[in-house]
């Protein structure tokens, strides 16, 4: 053998044998005991707090250097209890040493078993935490500030303080039944984490490992607990502060009775990377999935160290919001219409920073309808909005209550609806109470209560708890309506008013939408001012205040001719037959030239004093009123015959004859009370001095109430709202 390769063998095997003395004399003669006072007294200068190490310390060499540790507590922070803020049952550590000889750390399986961290906040913002992390991160920029080689050569005395981080290799992380205490007083939120286990794969700066965690979430005040698992690869750039991770897999699985269901389940995944160093962020292939919707997106931002701002795009594929119900086991609400909440979707890019984001190119989709625009929020506490928003077309009917069980499975028109559960409600105002709102939004088409409105815009205004709409104009019924409204909510008891005009707007189309009638057709303009108050509708109309008018032009009444109907109570009083020629039928009508009047409200109570009818051959004026609340009208309308009147007209020519309408508003009785006008013509005569026989009146009066064909219920006769007999 050549003797220098003898030389070097022989130097070799000394080294070992001395390596194994040295092991043996460290386990015999070295006890790690004796210097834990110095080991507490190093942590407590790490981290600021006072340190007990209460189980042994043990050293081990096969098949690496190894240390374990025993129970060990960190003293909480003056104020917040006896009971520290961490504690530990045991911990395992493995190192190897002939890598140190190059200056390079690595570590076997480090354990942490039964950690427990009661994490603590005052209402005052004080922590039970302070002071602790600055210490460690401030210790771990440090150490990272070490890892280059130019480093090391430009500062060596800090050599011997620590090695470098980008040197550190582990072979796994393993915590076991960890628990984390989360008590906030300062938001009033409580959590707690049990169970938590966290494992990693082989640790080393500049290579990605799997990471895996899982535990049970609970918020004891709600009685909720979510179980969490997730898993991950991640790759870390300690020197850089750069981390990036890819197959980012997050399952939750929340359980409580205020759940839907009692349980749900919710899937996450993404890729991204953060630099810490440079501040900057970015989320990839963001997908959230559950209860049959699936939501996707991506983010990406800078300013972690100074301004945060970000940017990205959120979308939701089309998806049934009735079936995400039912998989939410939430009852889907009985619509109108069996098609309403079948399909729904969302697209928008985004941009903002830590106090506000602005979404911009809105894409929404919601049946048949479809939204464009951009909403901004800001201050995300008490939300601050401000949209500028496009409808193309929306059927508010179709998301209404249905009138009855068959119709809900039926595309059939209501034709009923409401009742006392609708009567009772209470109006739902906590919104103007939650949010600030300035926004425009334009409608296309819109359909409530089964009125048509085209080319809606309105100006909506939300400040402190009051809404405004000034103005909200729209075509209607080929005419304009140009309306201001508010919602006052600031106090307990909610105030509403609506004030603005509808010019030229074609009443019969209208009215059949309204009312399945067309009582009237004729163009005219309406003027309204009212105000209300209360949380139900019925407190609405018996506080109802302000005043309404009404002025139409050129026109008719169907369902009656009023001529006819006066000559009908003439023929009646003298005794002759007038069912031959009816005056009430869906083929009469009342051509008029002006129709007008003004009318008050006070508390629910409609009254006017001035209505006017002019026809072709006779004058009208109404005076009376309308019980709002209980729907019933109680009003005269005098129809006067002018003295020249001739053809069947002749004999009621100079009186004024009272026709009475009582009942409902779109269905009342109706009374001619052709008595009364002979009764007041005879008495002008007699101070006219004119004459009028004694026999003639008599002849009229007498006759008794019952036997007049013209005193009848609306379905009989008169109707001024559907014009049948």
């Amino acid at each position: 053998m050549n003797r220098w390769l003898r030389i070097v063998l022989g130097v070799g095997a000394a080294a070992v044998v001395l390596y194994g003395m040295a092991l043996a004399g460290l386990l015999l003669w070295f006890n790690p005991n004796d210097y834990k006072p110095r080991i507490k007294a190093a942590i407590e200068r790490e981290i600021g707090r006072q340190v007990t190490i209460d189980g042994p310390i043990r050293l081990s060499i096969f098949p690496s250097l190894g240390i374990e540790l025993g129970r060990v507590t960190v003293a909480n922070a003056p104020g917040f209890g006896k009971q520290p803020i961490a504690e530990l049952d045991s911990a395992d550590a493995r190192i190897r040493l002939l890598p140190l000889l190059v200056d390079r750390i690595r570590v076997g399986t480090l354990s942490l078993n039964g950690l427990h961290l009661r994490l603590e906040r005052h209402a005052d913002g004080r922590s039970s935490w302070h002071g602790v992390v600055e210490n460690l991160i401030h210790r771990g920029r440090q150490a990272a500030g070490q890892s280059s080689s130019a480093q090391r050569s430009q500062h060596k005395g800090a050599q011997s303080e620590g090695r470098p981080l980008s040197s550190l290799r582990i072979g796994s992380i393993k915590i076991n039944n960890a628990e984390v205490d989360w008590d906030d007083a300062a938001s009033n939120t409580q959590y707690q984490f049990k169970s938590l286990a966290l494992d990693t794969g082989r640790l080393s700066d500049g290579h990605p490992f799997r990471l895996e965690f899982s535990g049970d979430l609970l918020r004891p005040s709600d009685h909720i607990s979510a179980n969490i698992n997730v898993v991950s690869s991640i790759e870390p750039h300690l020197a850089d502060r750069f981390y990036r991770f890819t197959d980012l897999g997050v399952n939750i699985l929340i359980q409580g009775a205020s759940i839907p269901g009692g349980e749900q389940e919710a899937n996450i995944s993404a890729a991204g990377e953060i630099d810490l160093h440079a501040g900057r962020f970015s989320l990839d292939n963001i997908t959230l999935q559950s209860a049959g919707a699936t939501l996707k997106g991506k983010i990406a931002g800078d300013g972690l160290n100074s301004r945060l701002s970000y940017n990205g795009r959120l979308t939701i594929p089309t998806f049934s919001p009735r079936s995400a119900m039912q998989q939410l086991e939430i009852r889907p609400a009985r619509t109108r219409s069996h098609t309403a909440l079948t399909s729904a979707s969302f697209d928008a890019q985004f941009e903002g920073g830590a106090k506000s984001v602005l979404f911009k190119q809105i894409n929404a989709s919601l049946d048949e309808s479809k939204l464009s625009g951009t909403a901004r929020i800001d201050y995300f506490k008490r939300p601050s909005l401000i949209v500028d928003l496009d409808l193309d077309q929306l059927n508010v009917d179709d998301y209404l209550p249905p009138a009855s069980a068959r119709q809900a499975q039926t595309s059939e028109p209501p034709k009923t609806g409401g009742g006392d559960p609708q009567k009772n409600a209470e109006f739902n105002l906590a919104a103007l109470r939650d949010v600030e709102l300035d926004g425009h939004v334009r409608i296309g088409a819109l359909t409530i209560a089964n009125v048509h409105v085209g080319h809606a815009a309105m100006h909506m205004k939300i400040h402190q708890d009051r809404l405004d709409i000034a103005p909200l104009t729209a075509d209607l019924y080929g005419g304009r309506l140009d309306l201001t409204g508010s919602v006052d909510a600031s106090s307990d008891t909610p105030r509403f008013a609506l004030a603005g005009s509808a010019v030229q707007i074609d009443l019969q189309p209208l009215m059949k939408d309204v009312a399945e009638r067309e009582p009237v057709s004729a163009r005219g303009d309406a003027r309204l001012d009212v105000r209300a108050h209360g949380k139900q509708v019925a407190q609405l109309k018996r506080s109802l205040t302000g005043q309404f008018s009404l002025a139409l032009g050129e026109g008719s009444i169907h369902g009656v001719n009023l001529a006819n109907l006066l000559e009908a109570a003439r023929a009646a009083q003298d005794g002759g037959d007038n069912s031959k020629t009816s005056a009430i039928e869906p083929g009469q009508s009342t051509a008029f030239s002006r129709l007008d009047g003004h009318f008050h409200v006070h508390d629910g109570l409609m009254s006017g004093d001035d209505l006017t009818l002019i026809t072709p051959h006779l004058t009208a004026h109404g005076a009376g009123r309308y019980d709002i609340p209980n729907n019933h009208l109680d009003y005269t309308i005098r129809v006067d015959v002018p003295g020249d009147s001739g053809g069947q007209l002749t004999k009621l020519a100079g009186l004024s004859i009272p026709l009475r309408l009582q009942g409902p508003l779109l269905a009342p009785h109706y009374t001619v009370d052709l008595k009364a006008a002979l009764k007041s013509a005879a008495g002008d005569k007699s101070k006219a001095g004119a004459g009028v026989s004694k026999q003639e009146v008599d002849a009229n009066l007498n006759q008794p109430a019952d036997d007049n064909p013209l005193d009848k219920k609306a379905g009989d006769g008169l109707s001024i709202s559907s014009g049948k007999p």
